[in-house]
């Protein structure tokens, strides 16, 4: 002990030296390490905030467009896979941020009229039916959004909150919608809401003096509504259908596959028509919106030509 006590009074001086270097060295670590944590930090933040600008914000390099709320996700179909020219990817880039845009300025009335009168018929008949079931709770702040081609002119867009503005990343208040180009007479207007559109079909089919004409359909993403009118010559007051069985009225493709009616969609005194009269029907089929798929008819299963006999039912078949 007494040896130990001698060396480090002959040494002391030495000792301290060794000591205080040794640790300045671990502090001089401890503050690199420090130093290069905040780097790191910052490096992340850059780069996560970079990856946001991409998804749902404005970029010139990506987008070739300035003050944008939309971006293109990808130049391919996302159920065909087919490569959409940039002309129709940019035209319907430019529509739908036209869109966007009024919607986040609350000018209702410009986006109002960027919709077709179908859509504004069948979805939003007044501009205040718009503003409150769609830019109201939507648009309660700022949004941007990415579009991909889905089929067609259909659109699958994805609308978030601006993260660039509100400086949050909130994923779960994505909304996704599927938006329709229109070309309207050179004029580009929009279907929304997951409306596709409406095409003309008047098809005409005739049965024993009963008249059924298959005006037009309106296709939505999950289902298609078909205008019918059906006229009645036949001298009976008739039943198309007394709606107490399901799979009585459906939609056939070329495949042979049928698509049901939504019974609980129709009125019963619809489906009733005296002689001499005519009924107008608005049929909701099952079937999911597909651009190959072609439908080859409607059938009617259970025609009552008589509204007094119960054993006097027939099918019609009507011809698309």
């Amino acid at each position: 002990m007494h040896n130990l006590l001698r060396l480090y009074n002959q040494n002391r001086k030495t000792i301290w030296k060794i000591i205080i270097i040794i640790i300045s060295i671990i502090v001089l670590i401890r503050v690199l390490n420090y130093i290069a944590g905040i780097n790191n930090k910052k490096r992340i933040s850059n780069s996560q905030n970079s990856n946001t600008s991409e998804k749902i914000s404005s970029n010139t390099n990506n987008n070739n467009r300035n003050n944008s709320n939309t971006i293109i996700s990808t130049n391919k179909s996302l159920v065909e896979g087919r490569e959409i020219s940039s002309e129709s990817l940019n035209t319907a880039k430019d529509t739908i941020d036209k869109f966007i845009n009024y919607c986040n300025n609350g000018e209702t009335q410009n986006a109002y009229d960027i919709l077709t009168d179908e859509c504004k018929e069948l979805m939003y008949p007044t501009l205040n039916v718009f503003y409150n079931n769609y830019c109201k709770n939507l648009f309660e702040e700022k949004k941007q959004c990415a579009i991909s081609n889905w089929t067609g002119n259909v659109y699958k867009v994805i609308i978030a909150p601006d993260a660039l503005a509100s400086g949050v990343i909130n994923t779960q208040k994505e909304t996704t919608d599927y938006i329709t180009i229109v070309n309207k007479n050179g004029e580009y207007k929009l279907n929304i809401n997951s409306y596709i559109g409406r095409t003309q079909i008047n098809k005409t089919d005739e049965n024993q003096n009963l008249e059924i004409n298959v005006i037009s359909k309106d296709s939505y993403m999950e289902y298609e509504i078909y205008n019918i009118q059906v006229k009645n010559n036949t001298g009976n007051t008739i039943v198309l259908d007394d709606l107490t069985k399901s799979k009585t009225i459906y939609l056939q493709d070329g495949n042979g596959a049928q698509y049901s009616a939504a019974n609980y969609e129709l009125s019963q005194n619809n489906m009733i028509v005296r002689d001499g009269f005519a009924t107008n029907l608005k049929i909701q089929f099952s079937n999911a919106y597909n651009i190959s798929r072609t439908y080859t008819s409607i059938v009617f299963t259970s025609v009552n030509f008589n509204y007094g006999e119960q054993n006097n039912k027939k099918e019609i078949v009507v011809g698309l």
